[in-house]
């Protein structure tokens, strides 16, 4: 299912649903954007000091009201998930994952990035979110099903799941090898339709947004109603974050977290 993106103060947003809040930030904050220098890089392994990054994050957290500091992960393109319902979850810099799961209302989930896809994983009694970091390889490797499998792990009492895929480079945009198409088309066959061919001969345009709504459907058995944003990081550049158009770039942040008691 194709949702309109949803313009809200913290960046943008897709369908409301009880019990839950997701949304995407920008390179402002879309009350500061007649600021055009005034930046918000959200990620450490940027060109920014990290005191200027620290000071970005409290900005989130303050104009965004969140109800608690995001649990920031070190993302390394993998396919591990933590459980964030553990209370020992370890520094940022010890958190090596690139998904995360919680039932708990007081954990903020958040995920960076600058083209790769932001995935956030619900559940319609709003019991459960998830968040993942999902570029070609993460995707390839399995992120997106071994979220699901954790999620499905915590034994919620819901059969009706939602998603939203948020701003990450379009098809158009995203021209990839021989290798990459055929790590997907190798492992699924159905994947060859989010491919077609480059500019170049031997390359492809890759619909990453394509590829996670098709694994989504798959792994719920048609449980789950998938929200595509179609916000393109690369050629949006007044908006967003995109490490192809130029690699000496921040990271904007996809955050989710439950309003409400879980009623497991």
């Amino acid at each position: 299912m194709e949702s309109k993106t949803v313009l809200v103060p913290e960046g943008i947003s897709g369908p409301a649903f009880s019990g839950v809040r997701y949304f995407c930030t920008r390179r402002q904050l879309v009350q500061d954007e007649q600021h055009a220098t005034d930046a918000l890089n959200l990620g450490l392994n940027t060109p920014d000091e990290p005191a200027q990054v620290y000071a970005n994050r409290e900005r989130l957290y303050l104009q965004a009201n969140l109800p608690n500091q995001p649990l920031w992960l070190t993302q390394v393109h993998g396919a591990e998930v933590l459980d964030a319902d553990q209370q020992d979850l370890g520094s940022e810099a010890q958190r090596r994952v690139d998904a995360a799961v919680t039932t708990r209302p007081d954990r903020v989930l958040a995920i960076l990035t600058a083209d790769c896809l932001p995935v956030i994983m619900w559940n319609e009694a709003g019991t459960i979110i998830a968040a993942a970091h999902a570029g070609w390889r993460g995707l390839a490797a399995g992120v997106l099903e071994n979220t699901w499998a954790v999620m499905q792990n915590k034994r919620v009492n819901c059969t009706r799941f939602h998603a939203w895929i948020g701003p990450a480079i379009s098809q158009d945009c995203f021209e990839v090898g021989q290798e990459v198409y055929e790590e997907f088309v190798n492992a699924e066959q159905a994947l060859t339709r989010f491919f077609k061919p480059g500019a170049i001969s031997g390359k492809w345009y890759a619909d990453l947004s394509g590829i996670a709504e098709f694994k989504l459907k798959q792994l719920s058995l048609g449980s789950m109603q998938v929200h595509q944003s179609r916000a393109c990081t690369y050629s949006e550049a007044s908006h967003y974050y995109s490490y192809r158009r130029s690699a000496l770039t921040g990271r904007q942040a996809s955050v989710a977290y439950l309003t409400k008691e879980s009623s497991k």
